[in-house]
């Protein structure tokens, strides 16, 4: 544990708590170029494995829908919610600039869903640029095009800004779970749930059309007893 402790140490030092304001507990939010055009509001999320762009974000790079590529797997998990994305498109992400630059390509899902941030990133990119995040320091140490270990430091005043947006956003907010596709066995198993649900609903209807005709047969031999009974009494 000491020597945890001690590693930790090596890495994060009291010069990268000097941007930040204590106490705290904000996200990680940083600036990046994206498609080479600087997006703030950019939700670093070591917790998640999404790569979102928000949809009025991705419209403002001017780049087209036609550029985007249809999802393979149709729904993303979000907290009580499925949200089926836009489509999906590969952009380069630049981290800092000189000597410090990073870039990786990236592939991110576009969503149309209300957000505080223009973007997500998670823990796939953070590992992509080999990197470190310390959301006590907020900082993410990662390694630059040329190997050298650098510094990307978040916008504490930025992370507090989203957070007060996201407070006033409609009360259906989604958060980001899982963009995994399902496995095949779990899409073997929706083919079968969604079999079992149409068989339910064909016997459902054949029990009503049973029913129905039953009533049918009633009211015709209701009527037969009536025109009896009428011609007894005549």
């Amino acid at each position: 544990m000491e020597e945890a402790a001690s590693n930790v140490g090596n890495v994060f030092s009291l010069e990268d708590a000097k941007h930040v304001v204590y106490p705290h507990d904000d996200m990680l939010v940083v600036t990046l170029k994206v498609s080479n055009f600087l997006i703030h509001r950019i939700l670093v999320d070591g917790g998640s494995s999404a790569k979102i762009l928000y949809l009025s974000t991705f419209e403002k790079l001017m780049i087209g829908r036609e550029h985007l590529k249809p999802v393979r797997y149709p729904v993303i998990r979000f907290t009580r919610a499925s949200v089926v994305p836009e489509r999906i498109i590969t952009l380069p992400i630049r981290i800092e600039e000189n000597e410090a630059v990073r870039d990786v390509m990236v592939e991110i899902l576009v969503v149309n869903v209300p957000g505080a941030y223009n973007a997500s990133i998670g823990r796939l990119i953070i590992h992509d640029a080999q990197g470190v995040v310390s959301t006590y320091h907020l900082i993410m140490l990662y390694v630059s095009n040329e190997g050298v270990t650098s510094r990307m430091k978040g916008i504490q005043e930025m992370a507090r800004s989203c957070y007060l947006m996201a407070l006033k956003l409609p009360a259906k907010r989604f958060s980001v779970e899982s963009l995994d596709p399902p496995s095949r066995k779990q899409r073997r198993a929706q083919r079968k749930a969604q079999v079992g649900e149409k068989e339910n609903d064909e016997a459902a209807e054949k029990k009503m059309e049973v029913a129905k005709r039953a009533k049918m047969v009633s009211m015709k031999d209701l009527g037969v007893k009536r025109i009896i009974r009428i011609a007894i009494l005549n």
